[in-house]
């Protein structure tokens, strides 16, 4: 993930370094490991819908971290963005592991 973010935007290490740490911390969230498992057939679902509810975890996370320069930063928050990707990894990493 961080390669393909790496190949749309330019973003520091330490940029790199908090998403990768969101990233994993939403991917091991109960919640939407639960949700994601309870919708797993209903992939329009999980990508039209629910990408959009994890974004918005993931950016309550960064409001968490008083990381408030991502919060208005186009490369995080446009469509197709840094925040949207990351919101796709953690759904897509659930998906895969209620499949293996």
């Amino acid at each position: 993930m961080i390669d393909e973010i790496r190949a749309k935007f330019t973003i520091t290490d330490e940029e790199a370094l908090y998403i990768r740490e969101v990233t994993e911390k939403k991917t091991k969230d109960e919640e939407i490991r639960a949700t994601v498992q309870a919708h797993k057939e209903d992939l329009g679902y999980l990508q039209d819908v629910y990408t959009g509810q994890v974004n918005k975890v993931i950016q309550s996370a960064y409001y968490e971290r008083e990381r408030y320069s991502e919060l208005v930063d186009p490369k995080y928050i446009e469509a197709g963005a840094i925040f949207d990707i990351m919101a796709y990894t953690v759904i897509q990493q659930n998906v895969q592991m209620g499949l293996g």
